[in-house]
């Protein structure tokens, strides 16, 4: 549809190469995620609403002896599906062209300003997969509107009353994700732009003259602990704003599961709830308490822990009658992939079984979220365009956000009308079991008062 443009009616415009852009800190797109499937030679899919397939490590077990017993070989594959779309426009007349917009670097200045905003725009929607809320985008889709709800991590570390403010905190995060068995090789950890200072300080109150030399002349993080993790900002990550019974700190008992064998727990059902609209939503992020004596095991040997065990929810819900029923994933091997209590299986990933009308759970409240990842198990791909024919088109990769777009421009036939689109699709998929979601204050990062 085209829009009524606001020209200013000037004889020249000034053409200066270094006025500055909005750029914004798109470090999810251009420097974390892992773009193996972008390029369209390989033959990767270059359709909106096609799917990748990804293998990732599978689940085992071992035994004791000599004599062998068999365990069933669960093929991990996880699903990276094409369902974003974007684009920015814009549409002129002949005589804006003619009077107001053929200048010298008007053309430039304003492609510019529309890579950006696309840039933006995808980082944006890239990054809802830290909380499980990206959407799918396609219009045409019957799935239009859906969320990728097997995407992006079931495990967090709470900095919500405390604040994240040191380099110890840092390190501590780091230290209880390994302990679960992480992957120990490219770590990448992202928190807001504002939200590093008061680390930094904390630095520098420290007797380390290199690293505090360092730290005083850029003030920024850098790579820091074991393995190097690389710290990045973003002014682009998302707010969870949780449900009710997060927001209360409601303490639940679980009455109930989806299944008794303790194999595959994907729904909880649970008393203490009230009456709630949006008891529980999208994102969520739920915890057994520690007094439930049950405890998360580790990715590879299956041994307890002394981390909680922890989940994601996956489907808003309301209470009635005090009880509350929660979808929950952990992803911790296969995709889609619930509790698992059963000793012995190559999915165990808790210690021992609910036990009914004992194991109580909370839910975090509302948070800004920040992001850890490792073993580059953030993909992101951007397959090519093909031309718009018969509009003259250019398909490129931006170098400042490494977005592909695809720009092409043409009449409108007999409607004095000329179109300029740049467009572009994608997909992504953060696997939980590579991934950890930073919970920070929702406001700024300090402790609570």
């Amino acid at each position: 549809m085209a829009s009524i443009n606001i020209l200013q009616q000037v004889k020249t415009y000034n053409r200066d190469r270094q006025l500055p852009g909005f750029q914004n800190q798109n470090c999810l797109v251009s420097k974390v995620c892992n773009h193996k499937y972008n390029d369209a030679h390989r033959g990767i899919s270059k359709n909106l609403g096609d799917t990748i397939s990804i293998f990732l490590p599978s689940g085992a077990t071992s035994g004791n002896g000599l004599i062998v017993s068999t365990h069933p070989i669960y093929q991990n594959i996880a699903e990276l599906p094409i369902i974003g779309a974007a684009y920015s426009a814009i549409s002129a007349t002949d005589q804006e062209r003619i009077f107001n917009l053929n200048k010298e670097g008007f053309w430039e200045q304003e492609g510019r300003a529309m890579a950006e905003e696309l840039g933006s725009k995808v980082e944006i929607e890239v990054a809802k997969h830290i909380t499980g809320s990206a959407t799918n985008l396609d219009p045409k889709s019957p799935n239009y509107g859906q969320m990728q709800v097997n995407s992006g991590p079931t495990r967090f570390v709470d900095f919500i009353s405390t604040g994240l403010l040191t380099y110890q905190a840092l390190a501590q995060s780091q230290s209880d994700w390994l302990t679960m068995g992480a992957p120990s090789i490219k770590h990448e950890m992202v928190l807001p732009t504002n939200y590093y200072p008061p680390i930094i300080g904390s630095g520098l109150g420290q007797f380390v003259p290199r690293r505090n030399d360092s730290i005083a002349q850029s003030w920024e993080v850098g790579t820091f602990g074991t393995p190097m993790t690389t710290y990045h900002s973003s002014n682009n990550l998302p707010d969870h704003i949780a449900g009710a019974l997060g927001i209360a700190d409601t303490t639940l008992t679980i009455t109930a599961t989806n299944d008794p064998t303790g194999v595959n727990v994907t729904e909880l059902t649970m008393s203490g709830a009230g009456a709630q609209t949006n008891a529980v939503k999208v994102g969520d992020m739920g915890y057994f308490l520690a007094a439930s004596g049950i405890r998360a095991t580790t990715f590879r040997g299956h041994a307890r822990t002394n981390q909680l065990v922890q989940f994601r929810v996956i489907a808003n819900a309301d209470s009635t009658g005090g009880n509350v029923v929660v979808q929950i994933v952990t992803g911790t091997y296969t995709q889609g992939q619930g509790l698992n209590s059963s000793a012995g299986h190559p999915l165990q990933n808790i210690s021992s079984p609910i036990v009914l009308g004992s194991t109580t759970v909370k839910f975090l409240p509302s948070h800004k979220c920040g992001l850890r990842v490792a073993g580059d198990m953030f993909y992101l791909a951007m397959p090519r365009l093909t031309d718009q024919s018969p509009y003259p088109s250019s398909i490129d990769t931006d170098k400042d956000t490494q977005v592909s777009l695809r720009m092409y421009h043409g009449p409108f036939l007999g409607q004095n009308e000329n179109l300029l689109v740049n467009d572009t699709i994608w997909g992504a998929l953060l696997v939980p079991r590579g991934s950890q979601r930073i919970c920070l204050p929702l406001d700024a990062n300090v402790a609570a008062a």
